[in-house]
């Protein structure tokens, strides 16, 4: 619980998104979301404790919506902040819509990448699937033998990386 606010006499693991992107030990990933519980995103397996059936378990201006999209991840749901519609990215986040728990679509603020793929970011693989968290989220690659993931600018690409290729085989991608 690092991050402590005065006014209301608490700490918690964050109270901003900027809290959950450092690039450090403690938070390794700079994609994550501060949640409504005041704890960083993680985006990979079902234990968080955002998870939610419905709008009401979220608070204001959260949506309970789907974090992933893929075949197997469609029942995933966690309350996300709402953003602006239309689909567009910033620093690692996508202001998406996505299948709301209860029903219809809401413009959301979702991952471009999964913890998973950022943690295994340069270490050698053999295929696609060792540097993802399941075979049917398309976030990670393995290229020249080295897991890496897609990006859309450098301030999502891990510290130490040369940053996101703009030629091939790397065009798109963060270089190891």
């Amino acid at each position: 619980t690092p991050i402590c606010d005065p006014a209301a006499n608490t700490c918690h693991e964050c109270l901003q998104n900027a809290h959950c992107r450092a690039d450090t030990a403690a938070n390794p990933s700079p994609l994550g979301i501060c949640t409504p519980d005041r704890t960083c995103t993680c985006w990979v397996d079902g234990s968080e404790t955002w998870e939610c059936t419905l709008k009401n378990q979220c608070p204001d201006n959260y949506y309970c919506a789907q974090d992933f999209d893929g075949t197997g991840l469609n029942d995933h749901y966690v309350c996300l902040p709402a953003c602006t519609s239309g689909s567009f990215l910033s620093d690692g986040l996508g202001c998406i819509a996505r299948e709301t728990a209860e029903s219809g679509t809401q413009s959301v603020w979702v991952p471009s990448t999964s913890c998973f793929a950022f943690e295994h970011f340069g270490e050698a693989c053999s295929g696609d699937a060792t540097c993802r968290a399941s075979a049917s989220l398309l976030d990670a690659y393995c290229l020249g033998s080295t897991c890496t993931y897609a990006c859309d600018d450098e301030t999502w690409c891990p510290g130490g990386s040369q940053g996101c290729g703009s030629s091939l085989p790397y065009n798109g991608a963060c270089i190891p």
